[in-house]
């Protein structure tokens, strides 16, 4: 289980803020690794190394179906119908987690990714970088994703010096 279980890290995008001079929120998709067992995501730990090393785990409120009637993912509300979104939601301590591919609604219903599911987990980076209320341009952030058994998803990315448009592709 150790070695053909795990996550990956399929790619990493930013939200500005609106005067896009620092990104306030990532956005982290991921995947259970070819051949996985179930990954319980109530059961990841999430590293962000940034100025300090800050451990977050899965807030089980913030887990939702991605919202299709709005322009972004990053606009997901906590349930359906709500103006609270994960994304105004994750804190210092907690991810959320928008499921993107869940045919059999396994991440919704019982917090686990299985064979083809995709899910992006959200990071409040603003809750983790106060004294600039955000990741500045030109600076790297990395971590990984731990699951309960398995290889943990790896990441390090450095922001753009300028950025032209609110979501940003970091990876």
């Amino acid at each position: 289980r150790e070695v053909s279980a795990g996550i990956v890290i399929t790619d990493v995008t930013g939200f500005t803020n609106a005067n896009k001079t620092r990104i306030e929120y990532l956005a982290l998709s991921l995947r259970p690794r070819a051949g996985s067992q179930d990954v319980d995501l109530s059961l990841l730990t999430l590293s962000v190394l940034y100025d300090q090393l800050n451990v977050l785990t899965l807030n089980d409120s913030l887990v939702e179906h991605v919202n299709t009637d709005n322009k972004s993912v990053f606009y997901t509300p906590i349930e359906g119908g709500s103006s609270y979104t994960i994304l105004n939601n994750s804190s210092a301590q907690h991810f959320g987690v928008i499921s993107i591919h869940d045919p059999d609604s396994s991440v919704v219903n019982t917090n686990g990714i299985n064979s083809g599911d995709r899910v992006y987990i959200i990071v409040n980076l603003t809750a983790l970088i106060p004294d600039t209320a955000g990741l500045p341009p030109r600076e790297t952030v990395s971590g990984k994703i731990q699951p309960e058994t398995g290889s943990p998803g790896i990441y390090e990315m450095t922001s753009p010096a300028v950025f032209t448009k609110r979501i940003v592709d970091l990876w």
